[in-house]
């Protein structure tokens, strides 16, 4: 039989294990980034925050595919577009420069999901771009009347954006038929060139119903946490976000009318601010986008297609 002291002592030692036990998972790690990392034209170009996962993801393969029989084998990688509006207004990352917790992180990606491998040739590539493709509307050069060009009726989460390749979107084309110029390495995209393509858990489960992104093209497995790869990686880079790269883009075209997109919430106060810093800055263009008032409590934004920076 325990004495009352014993007991005690015992409700003591278990009590002090589970205040250390909860102090050391709900410690808050930080790390910083110089730049503010937004989501209000991921949807219409290149984006900073995206491009840092597919680097994120692009150097945990170099490191992880070593000594596999896929290490030769070219490599690209994908994320989607998280918060681009699909639930609304309001739905956009918007995270100041400064120090970034992990909890902020998951703002800007919140999904429990894996690291995994699938391989693909290049014409299923470009069928997955395809399909990405769905977030915009056809645009007629010729029209002289206002025509929108993102459709927020196509979930942001298929909007991949790759890397590791190059490639437009013709937006003047019908869907199937907008992906042009796609090259890896200046070569054309075709069924002669495999990749390795690096995803998260969820889109190599057939999460979303991307062409090939099936379980069935799945090579390689980690049981790594996404966000804690982007995370872990920024934060290797002390903070400092990588210069953006053009990498894919629409393709250029003069319009006889305007082009417009609404993106932020507030009548468009906060994507204006952003775009001041974005130019200050050199975060991403902005020099051929122009506010031009709001719809409901949504920001427009005019875009001009000709002046599109290209890869």
């Amino acid at each position: 039989m325990l004495t009352k002291f014993k007991r005690l002592l015992l409700f003591l030692v278990f009590a002090t294990m589970v205040l250390v036990s909860a102090t050391m998972f709900s410690q808050e790690f930080t790390t910083s980034v110089n730049i503010p990392l937004t989501s209000y034209f991921a949807r219409v170009q290149v984006n900073p925050y995206y491009q840092l996962v597919n680097l994120a993801s692009m150097a945990f393969a170099e490191e992880h595919l070593k000594g596999t029989e896929y290490e030769d084998l070219p490599v690209i990688s994908r994320a989607s577009v998280i918060d681009g509006g699909f639930r609304g207004a309001h739905n956009f990352a918007d995270v100041p420069a400064g120090p970034i917790t992990e909890e902020e992180m998951r703002h800007l990606y919140r999904y429990n999901n894996t690291i995994v491998a699938l391989k693909l040739n290049g014409q299923q590539v470009i069928d997955w771009l395809e399909h990405s493709a769905g977030n915009f509307f056809q645009i007629d050069p010729n029209s002289t009347e206002d025509q929108t060009l993102v459709d927020f009726g196509f979930d942001c989460h298929h909007l991949d954006q790759f890397w590791g390749i190059t490639y437009l979107y013709d937006v003047t084309q019908p869907l199937g038929q907008r992906v042009v110029d796609a090259e890896y390495e200046g070569v054309p995209l075709s069924e002669d060139i495999y990749f390795i393509v690096m995803v998260d858990s969820f889109r190599a489960g057939g999460g979303g119903g991307l062409p090939h992104a099936v379980p069935e093209n799945v090579v390689l497995r980690w049981d790594v946490d996404y966000r804690t790869m982007v995370f872990e990686y920024l934060d290797s880079l002390g903070g400092i976000m990588p210069e953006l790269v053009i990498n894919w883009s629409l393709k250029p075209v003069e319009t006889a009318g305007r082009v417009l997109f609404k993106t932020g919430g507030e009548w468009g106060v906060p994507v204006t601010e952003y775009m001041e810093a974005a130019a200050q800055l050199n975060i991403e263009p902005v020099d051929h986008i122009e506010y031009v008032g709001t719809d409901d409590v949504w920001g427009l934004f005019e875009i001009d297609l000709a002046r599109v920076r290209t890869p």
